[in-house]
């Protein structure tokens, strides 16, 4: 089950003004790197966004933290992508509450996941 509208707003001002809040303020090293978020169906994944190293006019969206709402616990489930590419539940903290909760926990980066 997707989002409702209003949802996908809450979701745009607390993850999409995150992104924007740890990208890059100057467009010249913006377009080198920024951060971006995607929505599909129940999960949210943050993404970083770059130009391809062999060709810039390629886009690179490479995801690394992901949270999926379970709509029964009303919880969301947290995840990091390792290096083997395959989501692992996040150990320091596997569940939040909240979207802005999920802010924290990902800026906290407490066994350097997300930003090394």
């Amino acid at each position: 089950m997707a989002f409702s509208e209003f949802e996908l707003k809450r979701i745009e001002h607390i993850i999409g003004g995150y992104c924007i809040n740890i990208s890059p303020k100057d467009q010249v090293t913006w377009n080198l790197l920024h951060f971006d978020y995607d929505v599909d169906k129940q999960s949210i994944t943050l993404v970083e966004v770059r130009p391809d190293w062999r060709d810039n006019t390629i886009t690179r969206r490479s995801p690394f933290v992901k949270i999926t709402y379970v709509k029964s616990s009303q919880i969301w489930k947290m995840y990091w992508l390792r290096q083997n590419l395959q989501w692992d539940r996040y150990e320091p903290c596997e569940s939040v509450e909240s979207l802005e909760e999920f802010v924290r926990v990902v800026s906290q980066d407490e066994y350097g996941c997300f930003f090394g």
